[in-house]
């Protein structure tokens, strides 16, 4: 998630989408970010709440068998990168592709 915009404002800009105003290039547009971007918030909002949004200022360390069964169920097939990022609330899928790669 781009770290500039507040969660108070993607938050706002979620709700508008799903209520039906604009579309993910309108809001992703007016917000200056990417329409995988907006999309991806749109996925964590309806898969997490508005707690998807909530910042804890600092990164997330995660146990080494956590990232092993992620990088398990990635290579069994049973999701991408960012439907696993989404399931397990991982911010980044670029964070699932590095443990992979490792």
């Amino acid at each position: 998630m781009p770290r500039g915009i507040l969660p108070e404002v993607k938050l706002r800009a979620v709700k508008d989408y799903i209520s039906g105003s604009g579309s993910y290039l309108s809001h992703a547009s007016e917000l200056g970010v990417g329409k995988t971007v907006f999309r991806r918030w749109v996925n964590k909002y309806k898969t997490f709440g508005e707690s998807a949004f909530i910042r804890t200022g600092h990164n997330q360390a995660y146990p080494a068998s956590f990232k092993k069964y992620v990088v398990e169920t990635y290579l069994n097939g049973e999701g991408s990168y960012r439907e696993l990022a989404v399931t397990y609330n991982i911010p980044s899928e670029n964070t699932i592709r590095q443990w992979v790669l490792k």
